[in-house]
């Protein structure tokens, strides 16, 4: 049974890095924009690894990474920082 993937701050800001950096939102197909937001997922998660964020390699999908970007800039254009913070 796999680990539900806990966010937290240094793991939002990791992956809003890897978001920047890739920038998966400007893609022509959806197949490439799926594998793009795979590799930011697998970019994300071992980077909470090594940087001792995680204890262990969570199993993180395009998808999740995604929503929870989403869901980030959602709280961020509705100046929601409570939520953010979290």
């Amino acid at each position: 049974m796999e680990s539900k993937v806990s966010y937290n701050g240094p793991v939002d800001v990791i992956l809003l890095k890897e978001v920047f950096d890739k920038n998966p939102f400007i893609t022509v197909d959806l197949e490439t924009e799926n594998k793009q937001w795979s590799a930011v997922a697998e970019s994300v998660a071992s980077k909470a690894v090594s940087g001792k964020i995680w204890k262990k390699h969570m199993k993180l999908t395009g998808r999740s990474i995604c929503d929870r970007t989403l869901l980030l800039l959602h709280y961020y254009n509705k100046e929601n920082w409570a939520n953010i913070c979290k």
